[in-house]
């Protein structure tokens, strides 16, 4: 059975890698690098506007940027070892779960937003 891509690595379980690690690409860690450059964090750039120089601004938004990029950079790479290691299987389980995480905090956030206190009044 097809696990990977040809590009990103082995294409069954018996071409797996020692370590899991091996194969990982170009690809793998642009994806993360990517995913880092979401406009979402426009707001943590916000403190750039209240420093007192503009080099002061640039120098916090560069950092912010570079420190972005790498971390999800990272973490994809390490999300893509880990993958590999553990199976399709278990990497299926994971996306469940994550998935299954993220509907119950969604729901309690907009529950949150009607007026429904979180975790029945207790935050």
């Amino acid at each position: 059975a097809r696990l990977w891509p040809a590009e990103d690595g082995p294409t069954d379980d018996s071409e797996a890698p020692a370590n899991g690690c091996e194969s990982l690409s170009w690809t793998t860690l642009g994806t993360g690098v990517l995913s880092g450059m979401h406009p979402d964090a426009l707001l943590l750039c916000l403190p750039a506007l209240t420093l007192p120089t503009r080099l002061g601004g640039l120098s916090y938004l560069l950092a912010f940027g570079v420190g972005t990029l790498a971390a999800m950079g990272g973490f994809t790479a390490a999300l893509h070892c880990v993958s590999q290691r553990l199976g399709q299987r278990a990497v299926g389980r994971i996306s469940r779960v994550a998935s299954g995480v993220a509907l119950a905090v969604g729901m309690a956030i907009f529950g949150a937003a009607l007026g429904i206190p979180l975790l029945g009044g207790l935050m």
